[in-house]
């Protein structure tokens, strides 16, 4: 990211073009690019204009859900929404992608340091997204104890915010990540029998 970031000018640049990309049919609006990649609504605006005006993003009107209070009660709504979505035919697609998406190292020691805080990890193993394979069931398997859900949420947002993608991901404390390797269950074992990495290993698997 600090080699993208000296080449594009700012890291909001660099987040927010890697989020159009990696979804390449999902249109957003500014509000939807700030929470994703973690940037200013000023600076998406500012980021969002740029790359409109060389082509990279062209606008989009799209329906999009919210959640709303009605009667005191949370219901989802749907209503239309001016936004942008990743332009297919934009000239450097190819070398775009592979720079922002082919060319981004998977970083065992970055992940970890980011992971961590969340409490007493044993075994973080990485797949998916991080190695390049769609068909994975999920991105990261995590097994530990006295896990801070809200900490390792945070965690997870900020590595979206930087890789531009939705991570799915699975968290098991030790005793029952040992209790569903013993029944053979289906998740872990699609994890352990498919390509993977095992960037934090504990326990020796």
């Amino acid at each position: 990211m600090d080699t993208l970031s000296k080449l594009f000018g700012n890291t909001a640049k660099v987040k927010i073009m890697r989020l159009f990309i990696s979804n390449i049919s999902t249109p957003y609006d500014v509000r939807q690019v700030s929470v994703k990649a973690k940037v200013s609504p000023k600076s998406t605006r500012s980021v969002i204009t740029l790359l409109s005006s060389v082509d990279y993003i062209k606008p989009k009107v799209f329906t999009k859900e919210e959640t709303k209070t009605l009667r005191h009660k949370k219901v989802q709504v749907k209503k239309k929404a001016n936004g942008w979505i990743m332009n297919p035919n934009f000239p450097y697609f190819d070398s775009m992608y592979n720079l922002l998406i082919q060319g981004r190292p998977t970083d065992g020691s970055d992940i970890m340091r980011r992971l961590k805080p969340a409490g007493i990890l044993k075994l973080v193993i990485t797949s998916g997204v991080f190695i390049r394979n769609p068909d994975s069931r999920i991105d990261i398997l995590i097994v530990g104890d006295k896990i801070k859900k809200g900490v390792l949420d945070n965690a997870i947002r900020n590595l979206e915010a930087e890789i531009g993608k939705e991570i799915e991901y699975a968290v098991f404390e030790t005793e029952e990540f040992a209790y569903r390797m013993n029944v053979y269950d289906k998740l872990i074992r699609d994890v352990l029998e498919f390509p993977h990495e095992k960037i934090y290993n504990k326990l020796g698997i």
